[in-house]
């Protein structure tokens, strides 16, 4: 199977803090990317192009000049909100989960010694 384009679909919202222009050149630099799925499409020559469904999960920086504005998803539950704190502290050691669990378990032992 011969791959002639791969393309990057991005999805997803952010709130921001300040208005944008047309008239700007501004950059992006995701947080915390997942990809969602892996399309298939059959071009006219017999060959595919392939496409990476990719949602941002987290906050995106934009950047233009020496300004940043800082994007933060505003959907999702507390709970989310904190899975994603956690998880931007993994560091490749074991599986994900296993460090969310124990990292979980950190987070409720000191709740509870709180009382």
């Amino acid at each position: 199977m011969k791959t002639n384009e791969k393309i990057l679909a991005l999805r997803g919202k952010v709130n921001i803090s300040k208005e944008l222009s047309k008239q700007k050149s501004y950059s992006f630099v995701l947080e915390d990317v997942e990809i969602k799925q892996i399309k298939l499409d059959p071009t006219e020559d017999g060959s595919w192009d392939m496409t990476y469904v990719m949602e941002n999960k987290g906050a995106i920086n934009i950047i233009y000049e020496q300004e940043t504005i800082r994007g933060v998803k505003k959907k999702g539950s507390q709970s989310q909100k904190l899975r994603y704190e956690i998880m931007k502290k993994y560091n490749d050691e074991g599986t994900k989960e296993d460090f969310y669990k124990r990292e979980m378990s950190k987070i409720i032992e000191n709740y509870i010694t709180v009382d």
